[in-house]
């Protein structure tokens, strides 16, 4: 967010992104109470993982003795070696895996970064431009799948395999184009729709605001 320019403060437990020149917008506000710090912090909390140290190439037995500097014997030595032949200290530990729940909200943020830099790389200032930029994106989507439904159709009543590929390749050569645009267009629709939540729960926060301005001025 800070190579966007963006900078974010906490304060009263309130987290506050902003821009310069932009107005501020408080997270819990914008994005409700599950992004308030405290509900971050209890999931931040919930995620953590075990830290492991890395086992040593030596085995654990040779390590032991070479941090004791001295050869254990008797029965606690000899536990020590049936422990390392039986392999009863594991070698590799098991893979850990971050919790479903904290998956989706790195999958949430990831969407988010990369529709911020979508938002700052084409200049997309209010939502005219988002209409605007969302308009002509849709136009060329179109025309490129109604070229590449054309394209199929040729490629059906070709005769000849060599024609068939020269067609096969020119749709290939417009499918990552059509995955671009489609790509674009879902950001210009989730773009518009959280927006447009964000504003309502913004417009919510004024109305609560001057309520209780106007009691304070009442009493």
């Amino acid at each position: 967010m800070k190579s966007l320019g963006y900078q974010c403060y906490s304060r009263n437990d309130v987290i506050t992104i902003y821009r310069d020149g932009y107005d501020k917008v408080r997270i819990k506000k914008a994005f409700g109470n599950d992004y308030s710090k405290d509900r971050i912090n209890e999931r931040l909390y919930s995620s953590r993982q075990i830290a492991f140290k890395p086992i040593p190439q030596k085995s654990i037995f040779q390590e032991y003795l070479t941090k004791t500097n001295s050869n254990h014997k008797g029965i606690y030595g000899l536990f020590l070696y049936y422990c390392y032949l039986l392999k009863v200290f594991p070698k590799e530990h098991p893979k850990q895996y971050l919790p479903y729940s904290i998956r989706q909200e790195i999958k949430k943020l990831d969407s988010f970064s990369e529709q911020t830099e979508f938002i700052v790389s084409n200049k997309i200032e209010t939502k005219e431009d988002l209409e605007k930029f969302a308009k002509n994106n849709y136009e060329k989507y179109q025309n490129l799948m109604g070229k590449r439904e054309n394209l199929w159709k040729r490629y059906h009543r070709a005769k000849t395999e060599e024609k068939q590929t020269e067609i096969l390749a020119e749709i290939n050569s417009i499918q990552p184009k059509i995955k671009e645009l489609r790509k674009l267009d879902n950001y210009c629709k989730e773009i518009r729709k959280r927006s447009e939540s964000i504003q309502n729960n913004l417009n919510s926060f004024d109305k609560d605001l001057q309520k209780e301005k106007d009691q304070v001025k009442s009493q």
